[in-house]
């Protein structure tokens, strides 16, 4: 079955906190509902997964925040600071209540603001589906020649990577 799987961001690495069986409990059910809501279908994400429209959403200001928000936690590479939790984790129950289907977003909020009082914390980030690719996951390459190692497969290091964004970083309007 699939899964979301929710990351601590540590210095060095990555600790995985939870695995939240039937990963349709998180992104899935995130797009559905912001489909059927400013799309008109929810299935819409389905059928247009790289439609700059969809995604563009996160920007649109007159949609509310915690929606935003919600999307925006979807989006691969995203992390959430440590200071942040509490706002994110308030956003995704505020989101939570608001859908249809059943979601893990309570649950992947109360990880949040269990994981507040963890100062090993730099942030938190997430696999939305085990069933694409782990986009945390990278890739050392060889210095002469550029291609990849074959014994380079490693986990993210947010010392070390830059592949990423923080989400109010990269959305500083939503924190007004």
């Amino acid at each position: 079955m699939s899964y979301t799987e929710m990351l601590k961001v540590r210095s060095g690495g990555l600790d995985t906190i939870k695995k939240f069986p039937n990963a349709h409990g998180a992104a899935p059910a995130i797009w559905g509902y912001v489909c059927q809501k400013y799309m008109g279908d929810k299935y819409w994400w389905l059928h247009n997964p790289d439609n700059p429209k969809f995604w563009g959403l996160a920007r649109d200001e007159n949609i509310p925040t915690d929606e935003r928000v919600a999307l925006i936690f979807t989006f691969d590479q995203v992390i959430v600071r440590h200071e942040n939790f509490k706002r994110v984790g308030d956003a995704l129950r505020t989101f939570s209540k608001k859908c249809d289907d059943w979601t893990h977003l309570p649950a992947i909020a109360d990880e949040l603001y269990k994981l507040e009082n963890d100062q090993s914390a730099i942030g938190c980030c997430w696999v939305q589906t085990s069933v694409s690719s782990y986009v945390w996951t990278r890739y050392d390459e060889c210095d002469k020649c550029g291609q990849q190692l074959e014994d380079g497969e490693r986990m993210f290091d947010i010392g070390r990577d830059n592949d990423y964004f923080f989400l109010f970083d990269e959305y500083p309007e939503l924190l007004k």
